[in-house]
């Protein structure tokens, strides 16, 4: 099994602004210590096309969001929570979550969630916005869940620890 970490987060302004310069200049950095953090498996492209019922291309958020234009998405998939979580809360990424207050608006609904997933298998924006909102209305369950509410690979409750 292996872990999926989805963050979605609504900008102060769009994501090509000048407001969000900062924002967007951290990214490719964030992005590249992802890639050699211990654990670390797949990250997605920054954009994923999707297509609706007529073939239209389209992006996925989830439904509490309405304004596409300041909306963030990461997907990636890691080796285990442990690994996962020293990603999100040290070193490149910590830094840019400080800021976080500068860049997104509050948040009042889930912004990320967590699930497993067999080996080598690719999480998809569709999956992970639906999982996103399961988390929201549900709260953690082993199929959705945070890091303060975590599942191991077999469903049962687990504490991380980085």
């Amino acid at each position: 099994m292996q872990l999926a970490l989805f963050t979605s987060s609504v900008l102060l302004d769009s994501y090509e602004s000048e407001k969000s310069r900062p924002f967007a200049e951290a990214v490719p950095g964030t992005f590249a210590a992802a890639e050699v953090s211990s654990g670390f498996v797949w990250l997605a492209p920054r954009i994923e096309v999707v297509l609706d019922e007529s073939g239209t291309p389209k992006r996925t958020f989830p439904s509490f969001y309405n304004d596409s234009d300041h909306i963030v998405q990461t997907l990636s998939t890691w080796t285990d929570l442990s690994c996962a979580w020293n990603y999100v809360y040290r070193d490149t990424h910590l830094s840019a979550l400080r800021k976080r207050g500068e860049w997104m608006r509050k948040p009042v609904r889930a912004q990320y969630v967590l699930w497993w997933l067999p080996r080598l298998s690719m999480p998809t924006h569709a999956d992970a916005v639906l999982r996103l909102e399961t988390l929201d209305d549900l709260g953690s369950t082993p199929d959705a869940f945070t890091f303060r509410t975590a599942f191991d690979a077999s469903g049962r409750p687990a504490v991380v620890r980085g």
